[in-house]
């Protein structure tokens, strides 16, 4: 134990004494260690061991666990069993200890009331429940009275981040999607007292306990249900979770793009059987928002699914706003010679000559100073356009520029550009109807582009 513990140390064992003077006169109930478990919160196996030892407690490792075992030496009536759970780095993350019966649940309260502890009702909507923080310190104390023979707590670090272990928030979104306590290497454990928390029963209809996963009924009929898988080797730490939608009250795909940013989500260039792919590149994780029924499936349930994704991903993230150079759309008006000129007023502008091929002039390049799409070619069109400046494309510097979902939020929602539907590939016609523009997403010009004509729709 670290010099810095002994006052909380010593403040406790007082809390003790005077709890054993007020029921001296009245009825008598066991009385219980009220000395919190080890604060070392992050710390590894040989820290907690050297700090059991120091303070005359016997430890016992298990790594297929994850847990150090910590038993005091203090006699029968005092004698208490606490185990300390780790990560898969081997890092102290929580610590539970059993609670012998109804009387000394109140004690421990009590305790921890007169220790600085203040009992957070708003983070649990069941009375078997209980949530008690200490904000000055940092520490969190969650109580599960599952029936008066079994009765335990969890002492941990307060940590609303998304992907913590001890999270009391659902960071709700005005969608109504919430968070599942998706904190990967987690044990089920506080996936069973989280979900508890929020008033979510087991559903043992749609729980595979040989599977290793376990689903919940929210009684909340937009959002009914979430699931948890643990890994396949143990069916002991949480490796995926996923948050169930009503099929008839599936979100738009901008909504739940929001609702995934505020979670450090970013949209990315990958799709899964159509639907698409998120990736957080702080905590390493991804998500799939499955809202698209798979074309060989016979049941769907549409649903946010979480997992650990991979490195490669952050290299995927979808731009999430982009600096379009917008160009001239007065089309079969100019010779490609006079639109030139026209773009050199443009405040993009950057340098200008001939694109050629092979030796072959094909049109006017222009050099943009945009980061997004570097050059606009210039082409003749033909027929009624012919020798006529009437194509522009953009070209854009990768695939991630294109398939960004900000060129529609730009065109459509700012520009009020229409989506035609129809054709293979994504194509918007402007307001008068009488120019389009199309995405090339497979590199048609030996680059993904952004192709500007009179229109054809």
């Amino acid at each position: 134990m670290t010099k810095k513990l002994l006052p909380s140390i010593l403040s406790m064992v007082l809390v003790l004494l005077l709890a054993s003077c007020r029921n001296s006169q009245g009825p008598s109930h066991p009385l219980i260690n009220v000395i919190l478990p080890s604060s070392l919160f992050g710390k590894a196996y040989a820290d907690l061991e050297a700090e059991a030892q120091k303070l005359g407690q016997k430890s016992q490792k298990d790594l297929t666990k994850r847990t150090l075992t910590i038993t005091t030496n203090t006699g029968k009536d005092f004698a208490r069993t606490i185990v300390l759970q780790f990560d898969a780095e081997g890092n102290y993350r929580y610590a539970t200890e059993k609670l012998a019966d109804i009387n000394t649940e109140k004690t421990f309260v009590e305790s921890l009331l007169n220790q600085g502890f203040s009992q957070d009702k708003q983070a649990t909507k069941a009375a078997s429940e209980g949530v008690f923080t200490h904000k000055e310190r940092g520490w969190v104390v969650f109580i599960s009275h599952r029936s008066d023979s079994d009765i335990s707590y969890v002492f941990a670090p307060k940590d609303e981040a998304t992907t913590s272990w001890s999270r009391t928030e659902t960071k709700t979104h005005e969608t109504g999607l919430w968070a599942p306590l998706m904190g990967l290497g987690n044990t089920l454990d506080l996936v069973l007292r989280f979900e508890a928390r929020q008033g979510h029963t087991l559903d043992l209809e749609n729980t595979s306990i040989e599977k290793g996963y376990y689903s919940f009924k929210t009684n909340n009929p937009d959002f009914p249900a979430t699931r948890y898988w643990l890994d396949k080797e143990k069916k002991s730490f949480l490796e995926e979770c996923a948050i169930f939608v009503n099929i008839d009250k599936r979100p738009s795909p901008d909504a739940i793009t929001e609702y995934m940013r505020t979670m450090g989500f970013l949209l990315t260039t990958l799709v899964d059987q159509g639907n698409p792919v998120y990736y957080n590149k702080e905590t390493g994780m991804a998500a799939v928002a499955e809202k698209n029924k798979p074309k060989d499936a016979t049941t769907f349930a549409p649903k946010v699914q979480f997992f650990k994704g991979t490195p490669d991903l952050a290299n995927k993230i979808m731009k999430e706003s982009l600096d379009i150079p917008m160009p001239i759309l007065d089309f079969g008006k100019y010779t490609l010679d006079e639109a030139v000129e026209l773009y050199k007023k443009q405040t993009y502008y950057k340098s200008s000559g001939p694109f050629l091929l092979e030796g072959i002039e094909f049109g006017k390049l222009i050099a943009t100073t945009s980061p997004d799409f570097s050059g606009i070619l210039l082409m003749e069109g033909e027929g009624d356009t012919a020798g006529k400046y009437a194509i522009a494309i953009l070209l854009a510097e990768n695939a991630m520029t294109v398939t960004s979902s900000y060129i529609e939020k730009y065109f459509v929602k700012q520009l009020g550009w229409i989506k035609v539907s129809g054709p293979a590939i994504p194509t918007y016609k402007d307001p008068t109807g009488k120019v389009m523009f199309q995405i090339d997403q497979s590199g048609t010009f030996s680059t993904y582009a952004l192709a500007f004509s009179p229109n054809e729709f």
